[in-house]
């Protein structure tokens, strides 16, 4: 009862390392909880206990979606720190007389070699094949990379899983004769199961376009990154930056893949008290970094502006709630929000932004809606 509860709520829930279990001090603990208890070795938790819990868990997800009528999956493939790559794949359905959405891990695998469409579809086969699940499947949400768009249409057979018109769909093949020797057999994945582009990354799109030519703010912008990276680089500076802000305080730095990582950035620098941030920057010798009146000012503006769609973000990411009920309510509040603030005597910096923002919204409404519609 102990090794399995160590295994489960300590290696496992905590993700802690397997190695944990042969550390000198570890099992020491384990002594001073009972001198009688004998622990397992690394080895055997890796080659015995661990593939027991895996089957065990696999078996009931697997009663779980035998008893489903239909299931929708998302599918997404990143690359970690060591330049491993991972494809994790959710399945998300209702139960028999429940309301509330039931959503599991289905499958999370190294992925080795190269990101290509036919690879990902021919992982993606495999796995919905293993569950039992491929006529069950109803919608596949992606990202929209070019090869998961690839790996759909593979997948589908026909072009049913993505969400261009067909004459759009030729530059994702690399092989145009792929077709020609197709085996229908081959593909598993009903006529009725299609791609939908996941919204939270369409969104994120959107606003990496609108502000990736953004002038009017670059001093402003600069000033924040710079200030964001000094913090996490420099100790003296740390230390002044909490002394006065206080212990753990700091400025998030940003993400590349994830738009509202700048947003917080920007959040966190404006909410500052900016008289204190001003003396710390002068008194550690970065005056140069001191946010003039017009620039917070921007500042202020831009994240009033940015602020609803960080919310619409967060909002379109949850895993326990359908999410799709909250795009065309999302959308619409948006694409008012822009069109009020575009009005508003208030928006003296970023009436170019909106303008982007607005058109940005309408080619992927045009686009989400086809794929919806097809």
């Amino acid at each position: 009862m102990l090794t399995e509860s160590i295994i489960h709520n300590v290696i496992v829930m905590c993700g802690l390392p397997v190695s944990l279990i042969d550390h000198p001090n570890f099992r020491q603990f384990l002594r001073d909880i009972d001198p009688k208890y004998t622990p397992p070795c690394r080895q055997t938790i890796t080659n015995s206990f661990l593939p027991k819990l895996v089957s065990s868990s696999k078996s009931k997800l697997q009663s779980v979606l035998d008893s489903a009528d239909y299931v929708s999956l998302t599918a997404d493939i990143w690359t970690d720190r060591r330049a491993h790559s991972f494809l994790g794949v959710t399945v998300h359905m209702f139960g028999h007389g429940s309301r509330k959405p039931n959503s599991n891990l289905l499958a999370f695998r190294h992925f080795e070699g190269s990101h290509t469409g036919q690879r990902i579809a021919d992982e993606l086969d495999g796995i919905l094949e293993e569950f039992g699940i491929a006529s069950k499947t109803r919608f596949i949400v992606t990202d929209n990379a070019s090869n998961m768009k690839k790996a759909l249409c593979v997948l589908f057979g026909t072009v049913n899983g993505c969400d261009e018109p067909p004459s759009s769909t030729d530059k994702y093949f690399d092989d145009h004769t792929l077709w020609e020797d197709h085996d229908e057999d081959a593909v598993t994945v009903p006529d009725t199961c299609r791609r939908l582009p996941c919204f939270a990354h369409s969104l994120q799109l959107v606003i990496r376009d609108g502000l990736q030519n953004l002038t009017s703010c670059r001093s402003a912008l600069g000033k924040v990154s710079k200030l964001a990276n000094i913090i996490h680089q420099s100790a003296l500076f740390r230390g002044s930056f909490e002394g006065t802000f206080g212990a753990g305080r700091a400025i998030p730095e940003t993400n590349a893949t994830r738009w509202n990582s700048a947003y917080k950035q920007l959040r966190c620098v404006v909410d500052l008290d900016q008289q204190k941030l001003a003396d710390v920057l002068r008194d550690t010798s970065h005056e140069n970094l001191v946010l003039s009146k017009k620039e917070l000012d921007q500042l202020n503006e831009l994240v009033d502006l940015l602020g609803p769609f960080a919310e619409a973000t967060d909002l379109c990411q949850g895993d326990q709630t359908v999410t799709i009920s909250c795009v065309v309510p999302v959308v619409l509040a948006l694409n008012r929000l822009l069109d009020d603030k575009q009005q508003s005597p208030s928006t003296r910096f970023f009436g170019d932004l909106i303008s982007k923002l607005q058109k940005g919204m309408s080619i992927f409404w045009f686009s989400y809606n086809s794929s919806l519609s097809n």
